[in-house]
């Protein structure tokens, strides 16, 4: 009866059998079965010189074989330089004998006598096995390659913490041997430390293999290396399971970030020296402009007081220069508060107030400001939020962005007002010196006048630069208006697009649940 099946057709196998007619039986049941004997051998030494020779898919050996080593140590020793799965043969069960045949890493065991199917069960369980095995193997060896070709220092362990794998990057970064360091505690091998206290941190692995969930450290930590020196890194572990869910243990990742942070202290010391640059420039202008602005007004002041004292004039005439005077004193003094502001050196007085009822009280004001050509609308809920602000500045801010919604539209337009509370996320004021996410209430000054191109918006709140004409504003007021809601630890957002308006929202911290 043949008994051939496709999965062990052709399979080159090595019989190591010192009796010779089972040798023989053995060599005809495997032929039956498709099989391939590649050599009958007697002792322990031939089966290793054959197994090297031949390199055989499968070899069955039998425990008991001439001279003085069995087949128990020639697997052994086979297995030891070859992957070739051993089938024991024996008619030998005893507890001792099965015990040191286990330490040969058998595939299987056929007792004798044994039949034909019995026999092509165990050959074919064991192919099955040393085949998942090789799948194994290989798995192990991409995941190995995988993980020493990254950058990244990568270091497995088992559910207790202990080394299992260690990357080249985590042996360069840890000072330790990936020899060295398997089998250690993880939190030995790489010993982290809080960069500011350097006090000991807790391994990611632990808290990785307790809570069954990835963990990120929230800083970059200190590793310190096997030979005393401090590595700056940032780190993650993560636990490995099977597909049942079972732990199997924890893999952490992790990396030198001493060059990025350089980089980073590199781009932060270019970043100090050009906002001390463009405060000078700032200042150069302030410089500039009010010295032009001064001596504008002086010459006003001077040339009529001159003229007074030295030229016989009419009564109109004098009511006239003196009125010249005392605007130009009035104008000066303006000038003056507005530096003031700017410079935040102003004695404030900040209370609780309401936004929206302060700008109904100033709605006549404004409403005269912006000009009987403008149609101003001035939109409020019931329900808004307090702020804290001075009511001096609040009037001044309001008057300031409508002045420069009026001087937008010279031929008029519509003028909007509209107050609304709302949150502010961290993302809107990351980048916002003293401005903190939370509730806000906003001003939204929103004109339909020329418009302005996307650049100049992010000129238009420095001190003296403007878009108009010369002659027809200081430059001060957006810097202002600027200085005076940054004082408040709010913020300022603009969007225009020539031929499409201008929009101010304008941000204040609001005063819920104080």
């Amino acid at each position: 009866m043949k008994l051939q099946t496709s999965a062990l057709a052709g399979i080159r196998t090595l019989v190591v059998e010192d009796e010779i007619l089972i040798a023989e039986e053995l060599r005809e049941r495997l032929a039956r079965m498709g099989m391939v004997t590649v050599e009958i051998v007697d002792t322990a030494e031939a089966a290793e010189r054959a197994a090297e020779q031949h390199r055989p898919e499968l070899i069955l050996m039998d425990i008991r074989l001439k001279g003085s080593r069995d087949g128990i140590a020639a697997a052994t020793a086979i297995r030891s330089r070859l992957h070739a799965p051993v089938v024991f043969l024996t008619a030998h069960s005893d507890h001792d004998t099965l015990l040191r045949a286990k330490e040969a890493g058998p595939y299987g065991y056929v007792l004798k006598p044994f039949n034909e199917r019995e026999l092509m069960v165990a050959i074919e369980m064991s192919l099955h096995r040393h085949e998942l095995e090789g799948r194994l193997r290989e798995s192990e060896r991409r995941y190995a390659a995988t993980l020493s070709s990254i950058g990244d220092g990568v270091i497995a362990t088992d559910t207790e913490g202990r080394v299992t794998f260690m990357n080249p990057v985590a042996a360069a970064l840890t000072g330790m041997t990936s020899a060295d360091a398997e089998g250690m505690p993880v939190d030995l091998v790489m010993p982290l430390q809080d960069e500011g206290s350097a006090v000991a941190v807790a391994n990611p692995v632990f808290q990785a293999l307790a809570s069954g969930g990835a963990v990120t450290l929230e800083a970059p930590v200190l590793l310190r290396r096997s030979d005393g020196e401090v590595v700056l890194i940032d780190d993650s572990a993560a636990p490995v399971v099977d597909d049942n869910g079972t732990q199997l243990g924890a893999v952490v990742a992790f990396r030198d970030i001493r060059q990025r942070r350089r980089a980073e202290d590199a781009l932060r010391r270019v970043q100090e020296q050009l906002r001390e640059v463009q405060k000078l420039e700032a200042v150069g202008r302030l410089a500039g402009g009010v010295a032009h602005d001064f001596n504008n007004m002086l010459a006003v002041i001077n040339g009529s007081a001159e003229f007074l004292l030295n030229e016989p004039a009419s009564e109109a005439e004098t009511l006239r220069m003196l009125g010249d005077i005392h605007n130009t004193g009035v104008r000066a003094a303006r000038l003056t508060q507005q530096l003031l502001t700017f410079s935040r050196t102003q004695h404030i007085e900040p209370v609780e107030l309401d936004p929206g009822l302060l700008i109904a009280e100033l709605a006549p004001l404004l409403g005269n400001l912006a000009g009987p050509e403008i149609f101003l609308e001035i939109i409020t809920p019931s329900n808004l939020w307090q702020v804290r602000a001075d009511p001096g500045q609040m009037e001044q801010l309001l008057m300031n962005l409508t002045v420069n919604a009026r001087d937008a539209m010279p031929s008029g337009g519509r003028l909007t007002i509209e107050t609304s509370n709302t949150e502010v996320g961290e993302d809107r004021v990351a980048d916002v010196e003293e401005a903190l996410p939370g509730p806000y209430v906003r001003i939204r000054v929103q004109d339909t006048g020329a418009g302005m191109a996307p650049e100049l918006c992010k000129q238009i709140f420095e001190p003296f630069f403007t878009t108009k004409d010369p002659g027809k504003g200081t430059g001060l007021g957006l810097a202002t208006a600027y200085g005076i809601v940054t004082n408040w630890r709010g913020f300022i957002e603009v969007d225009s697009r020539p031929g499409a308006g201008t929009e101010f929202r304008v941000y204040l911290p609001a005063l819920v649940g104080d």
